[in-house]
């Protein structure tokens, strides 16, 4: 419930096609944005080691490029997926979620 921040596929970047998921995870984060939640970003630092930095506009939404390096630093994706156009999904996106903003979620299966 509230305002948020439409994305969409194509919008500012070629991701005709592959896109969607990015898109719905940059809508979820508006939201939170919104709410005054600032982005910070997680990762492991060259040795491995676990890392969080502050990003210089924490206010803003992270850009398709920068979920894909997020996904990268996060251990869950190889190194190129940065350049890429794979799809991601719900997964991907919790994922994302809990990292630049602390938020869990839960994947749950319906039949």
């Amino acid at each position: 419930k509230g305002s948020y921040e439409y994305h969409h596929y194509g919008q500012n970047h070629h991701d005709f096609g592959w896109g969607c998921a990015y898109r719905s995870c940059q809508t979820l984060m508006s939201w939170l944005k919104l709410r005054g939640v600032p982005v910070r970003r997680r990762g492991r630092t060259q040795g491995n080691s676990p890392a969080e930095v502050r990003s210089s506009e924490s206010w803003s939404v992270l850009n398709v490029k920068e979920l894909q390096e997020h996904l990268v630093l996060l251990g869950d994706k190889p190194a190129s997926f940065a350049t890429g156009t794979e799809w991601i999904g719900s997964v991907e996106i919790a994922l994302l979620l809990d990292a630049c903003y602390g938020v869990s979620s839960r994947i749950i299966n319906m039949e």
